[in-house]
C-alpha cells in the first residue's frame, strides 16, 4: 500500500490531504486538514509584484510543521506540495517554496496556470458525468473556465481577478460590491466568442469554495433530504434564490450558516455572484456541482497517471470495481449477483416493464447488496441503505443512488418503510418506488441463487404462463441448495410482480 500526501497553498488557505493507493489504480482518502491564512494579506507591494511577508510566511511554515507530524503518523511514502495562482504572483514564492523542500524535505513547487487547471479538468473528467460542459472554477482571486467536448478541450480561460479582489479593492455593500463584480466578469465574457456558441446539449460545472457553499444554502431551502453535494444539481432559479438569500445577510450571519466556512463567509456572496454570472450568460438549463478539485486532480496523477491521459470511460462501473477492491475482494460474492441480477432484469423485461434507466441503481444494489456485512450480519439490508448512500459513487445521479439504496434495503420487502419513502418524495418519483420494490426482488432472487458464493448460475431462461413465472437455471454442477433458496423469496416476488414462482 502507498500512501500519498497533497498539501496545497492557495491565497487564502493550505490543505493537506492524505490519500491511500487500493490496488493498483485506486485511492481512499484517509485525513484532511484545512487552515485559513491569507497569505497575501498585508503584503509589501511593489510596482512588479508584491512580496509575503515574514509574518506570513514564518505562520505558514509553522502550520506546515503540523503538517509533519500528521504526515509521519500515517507513514506517508511522498509529500506534494503545490502553490497555486495566488503564490505564484508574489516575489518571494520561490524562497518560499526553497524553504519548504529544505526543512521538510518534501516535492514542492508552484503551479502553472495550465498545471492548476488540468488538475481540476482531470477531476471533474473522472468524477462527473458531462460529456459536454462548460467548468467553472471560482477561486478567491481568480476565475478559471474550461470548455471541453467529448473531453476534447475547446477553450481554457483564466480571469486573473475574484471575488477576494473586488472586496479588497472596493468599498460598500455586498450588493454594491456584487454589482461591481457582476459587470467585470460580463466585461470578460463578452469577449469569449466560445462561450457564446454553447450549444444546448452543454452543461455547467462549478467547482470551488462558492459551488460547495451554494448547493449548502440551496439544500437548506428546498428541504433536500440527501446530505450529498458532489453532483447536485441547480437550475438558475435554484442559484439566483440562494444569492439573494446570501447577499441579503450580514457577514456574521453567513458564518453561522451550516456548511460555509466562517473564514470564508466574506466572500461566499460574491463567488456565488461570479458563478450566477456565468451560468446567465448561456442558455443551459442545468448547473452541477463538484467537490472534486485541484487536489483531486493531483492524487489522480500520482496514483493512476493513466487515467489522467485516458479518462474513465465507465466512472459507475470504476467505483464499483474500487468497492469490491476495498471492502469486498474475497469477503463476498458481489460480482455474481451483479451479473446474475443483470441476466434477472433482462429476462423479466416483459413482466417488470422498467425502461433501462434503471440498469444504473440495479448494478450498485447488487454489487453493493451486502455492503451492510461491513457492520454485521444481522439487518444487513437495512444497513446496505446509509452505505451505499454515503460511498462515493460516480456516473449516476442522486435519484439513482436513492433508489440503489432502496432497493438494496427492499431486498426484504418489509424493511421498505412508507414513511422513509415519503421523506425523499422530491426526489424520487411514484414510478421509481414501483422500481425499487422489483429491483429489490430481483437482488434478493440473484442473491439466493448464488448462496454458497460458487457462481453456479450460468444463465436463466424465463417462461410466463398465465399466472407463473418459470425460471430455468443453467448449470453444469448441483445447484439444489440455491434454488431451494431462491424460492423462499416466493412471497417477496409476489409482492413486487403479481406472479407466482417457480425454479427449475
Amino acid at each position: 500500500m502507498k500512501t500519498i500526501g497533497i498539501i496545497e497553498l492557495n491565497s487564502s488557505h493550505t490543505k493537506l490531504t492524505i490519500s491511500k493507493r487500493t490496488g493498483d489504480t485506486f485511492f481512499t482518502k484517509i485525513d484532511e486538514v484545512v487552515d485559513y491564512i491569507n497569505i497575501g494579506e498585508e503584503a509589501t507591494n511593489d510596482p512588479k509584484g508584491y512580496f509575503i511577508k515574514p509574518q506570513r510566511v514564518a505562520e505558514v511554515l509553522e502550520i506546515l510543521k503540523g503538517y509533519q507530524k500528521l504526515v509521519n503518523s500515517y507513514m506517508t511514502d511522498e509529500v506534494f506540495v503545490y502553490a497555486t495562482h495566488a503564490i505564484k504572483n508574489a516575489k518571494n514564492n520561490q524562497s518560499l517554496i526553497a524553504e519548504v523542500g529544505t526543512l521538510f524535505g518534501w516535492k514542492a513547487r508552484i503551479l502553472t496556470m495550465e498545471e492548476e487547471v488540468g488538475y481540476v479538468q482531470s477531476a471533474v473528467f473522472n468524477t462527473i458525468e458531462a460529456p459536454k460542459a462548460l467548468v467553472a472554477i471560482v477561486n478567491p482571486t481568480s476565475i478559471e473556465l474550461v470548455l471541453y467536448s467529448r473531453r476534447n478541450i475547446q477553450l481554457k480561460k483564466v480571469i486573473d481577478f475574484g471575488p477576494e479582489n473586488i472586496a479588497k479593492e472596493n468599498k460598500g455593500s455586498q450588493k454594491d460590491l456584487a454589482k461591481i463584480l457582476e459587470e467585470k466578469i460580463k466585461k470578460e465574457l463578452a469577449a469569449i466568442e466560445e462561450i457564446k456558441e454553447i450549444e444546448p446539449d452543454f452543461s455547467v460545472v462549478a467547482v470551488g469554495y462558492a459551488a460547495e457553499a451554494l448547493a449548502r444554502v440551496s439544500h437548506n431551502q428546498k428541504k433536500y433530504s440527501l446530505d450529498i453535494v458532489h453532483n447536485y444539481t441547480l437550475d438558475k432559479k435554484d442559484v439566483r434564490k440562494a444569492e439573494e438569500f446570501l447577499l441579503g445577510l450580514e457577514v456574521d450571519a453567513n458564518k453561522k450558516l451550516r456548511g460555509i466556512s466562517e473564514e470564508r463567509a466574506d466572500i461566499v456572496p460574491l463567488g456565488v455572484v461570479a458563478l450566477r454570472t456565468i451560468f446567465e450568460s448561456t442558455e443551459l438549463e442545468a448547473m452541477t456541482i463538484s467537490t472534486h478539485g485541484l487536489t483531486y486532480g493531483a492524487m489522480l496523477s500520482h496514483i493512476n497517471p493513466s487515467i489522467v491521459e485516458k479518462p474513465i470511460n465507465d466512472l459507475l462501473g470504476y467505483s464499483l470495481d474500487k468497492q469490491f477492491e476495498e471492502y469486498e475482494a474475497s469477503q463476498t460474492n458481489s460480482k455474481n449477483v451483479y451479473n446474475i441480477a443483470m441476466i434477472l432484469f433482462k429476462e423479466l423485461r416483459v413482466l417488470h416493464k422498467l425502461p433501462r434507466t434503471y440498469v444504473k441503481s440495479l448494478r450498485v444494489a447488487s454489487f453493493m447488496h451486502d455492503a451492510g456485512k461491513r457492520i454485521g450480519f444481522d439487518n444487513h439490508q437495512k444497513n446496505a441503505f446509509p452505505i451505499i448512500l454515503a460511498s462515493e459513487l460516480f456516473g449516476l445521479t442522486h435519484r439513482e443512488l436513492l433508489v440503489a439504496a432502496f432497493s438494496a434495503l427492499s431486498e426484504i420487502s418489509t424493511n421498505l418503510n412508507p414513511t422513509e419513502l415519503t421523506r425523499h418524495r422530491e426526489i424520487i418519483t411514484t414510478e421509481d418506488i414501483d422500481a425499487i420494490k422489483k429491483l429489490g426482488s430481483i437482488i434478493r432472487l440473484a442473491e439466493n441463487m448464488d448462496k454458497c458464493y460458487k457462481n453456479l448460475v450460468k444463465d436463466i431462461n424465463c417462461d410466463i404462463l398465465g399466472d407463473s413465472v418459470i425460471l430455468k437455471i443453467e448449470t453444469d454442477q448441483d445447484a439444489s441448495f440455491e434454488i431451494k433458496e431462491a424460492l423462499k423469496a416466493k412471497t417477496d416476488f409476489f409482492r413486487a410482480f403479481g406472479r407466482t414462482l417457480e425454479l427449475l
